[in-house]
């Protein structure tokens, strides 16, 4: 499997465009050029750490087929496929999130998620769009990864559920700049949907299809773009060694070693919208700039907070995707529904049944998103090493209906 799918959409109109953090630049020196081996060793690794059987190394090599992943194949061909974006670090999925809100992690390399509870500091594109009077939203169906940041907890009236953003979507009313999540936790019948091991990844199609379709058939369509994104590479392979990068703010981590000037590996990034060209597929940014996590909060920035100042060196210099936009009148040929994916129990048969759901024990990842939960919500919470995903959901759904009511007391004051 894949791992977390995270989608942000920007619906306006369109311009012709744990670590512990240190003050100390210094770190081990990186390899020039990382030689990009050990992915079989590592997996393998892996598996003995989680008392997994061992696989062949040829099936640790492999990928997804076209036709077992429609919905991402078709958007490929159909609008923008980026061959190198990266993901910000080469580590896991909070680190990688941070840097696409606010084009750093503040030194933290791994997901602490005790660190991460507490709030992380640093400012973010939410809030360089307050300063800019323009309008933002985080849309989720069971926890918005986004309150890991300090900033959105203080604005829970910003954060909508699933149902409200295709609410928006038809009625031409989304947010200058929409953060899309997907369903973490296997739940009884809903299948988790953001493709980390060892969720469907065809349930994480199922998102991707339901966001566009949104999108495509909403009030805004033609003055609105759509970015498919994933945080980090999910395990899989890649030959293409990843470039170096600034360091954001100078902070470096500790455990495990690391000075943020090295990016991640290659991720899946599209680009949908009616004024890009059918079939396009962009290699790098202008003047050799790279594709990264923090190439979001650069774009949002430039389109939707022109005078504000970059949040860091990693904004300031990396890839923007306005120019991607390049069409003067829009598409009509944009397809207004896509295929329905296949589903996991047909291409692997044998599987357990969806009411099945949710008896597996939580993931680390998870268990951080039920503490954070629980933190904002004013409460603690242990005993989450004997839960299993569906319990998990239920804790992490009970927090969100208050930290929602919340918001919703806010906005309506």
């Amino acid at each position: 499997n894949c791992d977390a799918s995270a989608s942000s959409t920007s619906s306006a109109p369109l311009a012709p465009s744990s670590a512990s953090p240190s003050s100390s630049s210094s770190s081990a020196p990186l390899p020039a050029v990382p030689p990009m081996t050990g992915f079989i060793e590592s997996y393998t690794a892996a598996l003995h750490k989680y008392n997994k059987s061992e696989v062949p190394g040829s099936f640790i090599m492999h990928g997804f087929d076209p036709e077992h992943v429609p919905i991402i194949t078709t958007l490929a061909s159909e609008f923008a496929l980026f061959d190198a974006w990266h993901a910000s670090v080469p580590g896991p999925t909070e680190v990688n999130r941070c840097f696409a809100w606010s084009a750093t992690s503040d030194g933290m390399a791994t997901n602490d998620k005790w660190r991460i509870a507490l709030g992380m500091p640093q400012k973010t594109i939410f809030q360089t769009l307050d300063e800019a009077n323009s309008s933002w939203g985080v849309f989720f169906e069971d926890f918005p990864s986004a309150i890991v940041m300090s900033y959105p907890r203080y604005h829970l009236e910003h954060l909508h559920t699933m149902d409200e953003f295709k609410a928006m979507a038809a009625n031409g009313t989304l947010p200058a700049f929409s953060f899309v999540e997907p369903r973490y936790y296997d739940d009884f019948g809903k299948p988790a949907r953001d493709q980390h091991p060892d969720h469907d990844v065809a349930a994480g199609e199922e998102a991707m299809r339901e966001v566009y379709e949104a999108v495509r058939n909403g009030a805004a369509w033609e003055r609105s773009a759509l970015l498919i994104t994933y945080d980090e590479h999910g395990g899989f392979d890649d030959h293409v060694p990843p470039p170096t990068a600034p360091s954001p703010d100078g902070k470096v981590s500790t455990k495990p070693p690391f000075n943020f000037t090295r990016l991640g590996l290659r991720v899946p990034s599209i680009l949908i919208s009616p004024y890009v060209p059918k079939g396009t597929v962009v290699h790098g940014g202008d003047g050799g700039a790279v594709f990264e996590h923090s190439s979001i909060p650069a774009t949002v920035r430039k389109l939707f907070a022109p005078a504000a100042a970059p949040l860091t060196r990693r904004d300031a210099t990396a890839a923007t995707f306005e120019g991607v936009l390049s069409l003067a009148a829009p598409r009509t040929d944009c397809p207004a529904s896509l295929p329905p994916a296949p589903t996991h129990r047909a291409i692997t048969p044998g599987l357990p049944p969806l009411s099945a759901l949710g008896a597996a024990p939580m993931s680390d990842l998870q268990k951080g998103f039920a503490v954070v939960a629980a933190h904002v919500n004013g409460e603690m919470v242990d005993g989450l090493d004997g839960m299993v995903e569906r319990e998990g959901a239920a804790l992490v759904n009970r927090h969100m209906a208050a930290l929602q009511a919340r918001g919703s007391a806010v906005a309506s004051a």
